[in-house]
């Protein structure tokens, strides 16, 4: 996904018997800080094989999308503290501007929504830690697209639940 300057790589994984006049269910899938970068493969790292399982991509054809964040950049508007013990503190914050990477997020969503026959009904998103926090915030900036989400590891403000 090229947006002026700037880049948001990412792979696409399409079922086997992919069939351009039927509509498929599609995943977006976020990874953690650990995978961040413009390499456009270490965004496969934790959970990419999964999908590549016989059986689940048998008996569950979707369309897998793997974006990768920017190295110096975070899928969510979270300020990450250190103290001079090494500790981390995350302070999610309720509003604000989106991240670039999570700003170029949204147009892949909807460049692949677009793009591809999707099932409207069957939009999800997931991520892994940094991920995760990511998939709370992607939800909530784009109300009313996800029929579900999975956070491992995540977190957000406790004040957008309801968003």
């Amino acid at each position: 996904m090229v947006q002026g300057v700037d880049t948001l790589p990412y792979r696409l994984l399409l079922p086997e018997q992919y069939d351009a006049p039927k509509t498929y269910p599609v995943v977006f899938f976020l990874h953690g800080a650990g995978e961040r970068g413009r390499d456009n493969e270490k965004q496969l790292v934790h959970g990419g094989k999964l999908f590549l399982i016989d059986s689940i991509r048998k008996n569950h054809p979707a369309i897998v999308v793997f974006p990768q964040c920017g190295a110096a950049d975070y899928w969510s508007n979270v300020l990450r503290l250190h103290d001079d013990k090494g500790n981390r503190t995350f302070n999610f914050l309720a509003e604000g501007e989106a991240t670039r990477s999570m700003e170029m997020l949204q147009h892949l969503v909807q460049f692949v929504m677009e793009e591809y026959p999707i099932n409207k009904q069957q939009v999800y998103v997931g991520g892994l830690s940094m991920g995760g926090m990511g998939t709370f915030e992607l939800v909530r900036r784009m109300n009313g697209i996800f029929a579900a989400a999975f956070s491992i590891c995540g977190g957000a403000n406790t004040l957008t639940a309801k968003k």
